[in-house]
């Protein structure tokens, strides 16, 4: 709960100070929705795994099927 909520205000600070930052500022406003991106990518793994239990592909069981005819 508490890092979901981290991230929530990460994610508007970022993107405040991104919308108030001067257009000729290329460097800091990339640096500023990288950090924003970093904090919405969290939350995404965040709620999947809220909602799957697992976040990726790989920490899911793998099925093997044998079947001989």
């Amino acid at each position: 709960m508490m890092k979901t909520m981290w991230h929530e205000f990460s994610v508007d600070y970022y993107l405040h100070l991104y919308n108030h930052c001067s257009e000729d500022n290329h460097k800091k406003r990339s640096e500023l929705i990288k950090k924003a991106a970093f904090h919405q990518d969290k939350l995404l793994k965040i709620m999947m795994t809220k909602h799957t239990g697992s976040v990726d592909k790989s920490e899911q069981p793998k099925v093997e099927c044998n079947m001989t005819r």
